[in-house]
């Protein structure tokens, strides 16, 4: 009857040590979110020995910041290109209008500059399909590669969180320890003990932190590597087709007298001066706006 007795009380007070030790867990714990919230200097020594993880972390921040502006480029990059064929096509059939009514030899060069406009501009148009292709890849990449990394890195947070607080908790025992003293002693080591616990945990997540850092950034370099080629060959293409165009216009220019060209051009320009300076200035700023 007696040893059930002791029996019970042992167990009482093992549930009131936990539940303690529970409560005082929690208080080092949220004493360390504090410190970090509030930007108070931490220890030193603890800071450095998580250097390369910091220099981990600022790579991880750094490849999900610049996947959002890439995606803002691309958008608007498309919206340019969009604007720009729409202006180019239009400069286009202006000049194929005009040139129709001047059956001058001005006429026939206005009408072929601007069939090579309304070609420059519908060949434009197949950027966009590279460029969506990329705005897709990029997209798919930051939802799931970038997502789950970023829960990594959350988890990794708290298991420091709590690894540092346990640190703090160590801190202050030994500071009122009196290695005389059974019941101090056996605290600290307590306390020791949930001090490895929590780092062998923090140790395991800040691995996992790295070597996904590490793969996420290769991952990148791959995806662009791979998706740019097609929008590389598509502009080359484009540029190629263009310029032919363009040289053969050129070349047919070679027999027209320059005063001729000019006299003749000046009498259409007149027919015409508003309407062509607004196309002129529209066609300009759109250059500009894709240019800047």
């Amino acid at each position: 009857m007696i040893s059930s007795t002791h029996h019970c009380r042992g167990l009482e007070l093992d549930d009131e040590s936990s539940v303690v030790n529970k409560f005082q867990q929690k208080y080092w714990k949220t004493k360390q979110t504090l410190i970090k919230v509030t930007g108070k200097k931490e220890d030193e020594h603890v800071v450095a020995s998580d250097a390369d993880l910091d220099a981990k972390l600022e790579v991880f921040h750094s490849v999900q910041r610049t996947c959002m502006e890439l995606l803002k480029v691309i958008e608007q990059y498309q919206m340019r290109i969009s604007l720009l064929s729409q202006e180019e096509n239009e400069l286009g059939r202006f000049l194929r209008s005009q040139g129709s009514q001047d059956k001058s030899r001005a006429g026939k060069i206005m009408q072929a500059t601007g069939k090579a406009l309304c070609f420059s501009s519908q060949q434009r148009l197949a950027l966009r399909g590279p460029l969506g292709r990329l705005y897709q890849e990029v997209e798919t990449f930051r939802y799931r590669a970038i997502s789950d990394t970023w829960l990594t890195v959350n988890r990794m947070e708290q298991s420091r969180t709590e690894y540092r607080g346990a640190l703090l908790w160590m801190k202050d025992v030994s500071q009122e320890l009196d290695p005389d003293t059974h019941k101090q002693m056996e605290k600290f080591r307590k306390v020791q003990t949930q001090v490895r616990h929590t780092k062998t945990g923090f140790d395991k997540l800040k691995n996992d932190v790295c070597q996904k850092v590490d793969l996420l950034g290769a991952s990148r370099c791959n995806l662009l590597s791979h998706v740019l080629t097609t929008y590389q060959t598509t502009l080359l293409h484009f540029w190629e087709k263009t310029s032919h165009t363009m040289a053969a216009i050129h070349e047919s220019f070679k027999g027209c007298q320059t005063h001729e060209a000019s006299a003749l051009g000046v009498r259409a320009f007149r027919r015409n001066e508003s309407q062509i300076y607004s196309y002129g200035c529209v066609y300009l700023l759109s250059w500009l706006s894709f240019c800047g």
